[in-house]
């Protein structure tokens, strides 16, 4: 049996086209996946920092029914991750420890406490992707105004004290830009 190279020809462009269809949902597919999985850090972030704030807000209710022995100033630029449960023994995954963050090296994507500076900060894997408002919020789709994290590395947090005289008023992670 002979075959006809127009055969040959109609073959290697069924085959071409095939390859091209596959190489362009390839290429969607990879697109997707990187900003899913920018979605999913972000969430993460989110996650972290509402269970940071809600540390801080158990240990404001903690000081205000057991009080608290000594000056409650000595709590500002407090490292938060002391008292989410199970510390020092049993740390959380995403929490790398005590550093200064010009040397810490290798952490994207964790939180690490920085006793200098006095901060609670995080490396993102991909800091382009991250736009928050000068109050370090993420930013809403309805958000005006968005700051581009771009500018600095790290996103970092500093626990502050707010007293109404001797008494404790409240404890807040505020952004530090």
């Amino acid at each position: 049996m002979t075959v006809s190279p127009r055969a040959f020809n109609g073959r290697f462009i069924t085959i071409s086209v095939t390859l091209i269809i596959v190489g362009l949902l390839i290429y969607m597919l990879v697109g997707r996946l990187g900003r899913e999985m920018d979605n999913l850090e972000r969430t993460h972030f989110e996650l972290r920092l509402a269970e940071l704030k809600s540390a801080l807000l158990l240990k404001q209710l903690e000081i205000r029914t057991r009080g608290f022995k000594g000056n409650l100033k000595r709590l500002n630029g407090a490292n938060p991750m002391q008292w989410i449960k199970g510390w020092p023994t049993d740390l959380p995954a995403y929490y790398r420890g005590e550093f200064e963050l010009s040397r810490a090296e290798g952490v994207k994507g964790y939180w690490v406490y920085d006793p200098k500076q006095q901060v609670i900060a995080y490396l993102p894997n991909a800091i382009q992707n991250f736009e928050l408002t000068a109050s370090g919020e993420w930013t809403s789709p309805t958000t005006t105004t968005p700051r581009k994290a771009a500018g600095t590395r790290w996103l970092k947090y500093q626990v502050k004290v707010y007293m109404d005289g001797s008494k404790l008023e409240s404890l807040a992670l505020e952004f530090v830009p």
